[in-house]
């Protein structure tokens, strides 16, 4: 279970961050100290991470513009710290990836380059962010808008735009997403 924003701390940050290289390590076992000095996608979640420890330290709220300024220097990203991340969360290639603020993302998710996550901007109920639930692959250029639950080990094509709920298990594919039942 995701710890809610109010109550992550230095523990849970910590624990986070070994996770985050345990993920990166598996390509690279013996070699896990290059985790930390090599991979932008480590770089990037301990940014966030560091980010979402720190907005709920009294008086460090300051740095997190420039913890943001580093993530678009780094790749290119926004990675909101009031975003809600889970453990084992694969980055291959993060460039240009956009997580709002309300954006809740389970354990073992999987994200590619250029995906948005984010809401639709009308003020409405719709407006609020997606979830986005365990063993997910959301693939290159797919967006991901509105008040939007991806269910468990779903799977969002590339380029896909993705404006309602994806059932357990399901494929979303096109403009607008449709749905395609799992083959069994």
């Amino acid at each position: 279970m995701i710890p809610p924003m109010a109550k992550y701390g230095f523990g849970q940050f910590k624990a986070d961050v070994k996770a985050d290289i345990a993920v990166d390590s598996r390509r690279r076992p013996k070699l896990w100290f290059l985790t930390i000095w090599t991979s932008v996608r480590f770089r990037l979640l301990l940014l966030y991470r560091l980010g979402r420890f720190l907005s709920g330290v009294k008086g460090m709220k300051l740095f997190l513009p420039y913890l943001r300024m580093r993530q678009y220097r780094l790749c290119g990203c926004e990675v909101s710290p009031r975003a809600i991340i889970g453990r084992g969360v694969l980055l291959p290639h993060p460039t240009g990836i956009i997580i709002g603020q309300g954006v809740t993302i389970e354990d073992n998710v999987t994200i590619l380059q250029n995906v948005t996550l984010g809401h639709l901007g009308s003020g409405t109920e719709e407006d609020a962010y997606p979830v986005i639930c365990e063993g997910v692959a959301i693939y290159a250029g797919a967006k991901i808008i509105g008040n939007v639950r991806v269910g468990k080990g779903a799977k969002i094509g590339a380029n896909a735009v993705v404006l309602k709920d994806v059932p357990d298990g399901y494929i979303a594919v096109g403009v607008p997403a449709q749905m395609k039942a799992p083959k069994a």
